[in-house]
């Protein structure tokens, strides 16, 4: 109404307007009922309470997908530990063979020349690759399980 009376000002004059609003003011406070004050009230707590557990709720998908990334990185880490790990007992693997290898060679030259000193040292040579064999075997068949435990809990 104050709008349309400034727009045509010749219906009112501006003392007219502004008694116009002191008295609208007036009535606006006094109409207002307690119970739509209450009532407004109650909605904003309403809509502060629902708006808090949204927020609480997205910080909870927040944390529990920071927690899975977490996770996840970790058993990437682990796997890729696992990983290292097998290589080295690969090498070591390789490395047992060649000294088998080697023991058997030379135990064949001993036995040629009859050479029983060369002997003793192709028997330690054999002797010594063979438990690295026996323990490498062991422990890259632990790697293996280890790895194969840790892809299962990559599925879940």
């Amino acid at each position: 109404m104050m709008i349309v009376a400034r727009e045509l000002p010749h219906l009112l004059s501006d003392d007219d307007l502004d008694q116009l609003s002191a008295e609208w003011r007036l009535y606006e406070n006094e109409t207002i009922p307690n119970e739509c004050v209450k009532d407004a009230h109650s909605r904003y707590h309403a809509d502060q309470e629902k708006m808090q557990r949204l927020i609480n709720e997205k910080e909870e998908a927040e944390s529990a997908a920071k927690l899975l990334k977490d996770r996840e990185l970790l058993l990437i880490e682990k796997e890729q530990k696992l990983i290292d790990e097998r290589n080295v007992l690969q090498r070591e693997l390789d490395n047992a063979s060649k000294m088998l290898d080697e023991g058997n060679s030379r135990l064949e030259a001993a036995v040629a020349t009859k050479n029983f000193g060369d002997i003793e040292v192709a028997q330690l040579l054999i002797g010594g690759a063979n438990k690295k064999l026996d323990a490498l075997k062991t422990q890259l068949n632990d790697n293996s399980e280890q790895m194969n435990q840790l892809r299962k809990k990559v599925k879940k």
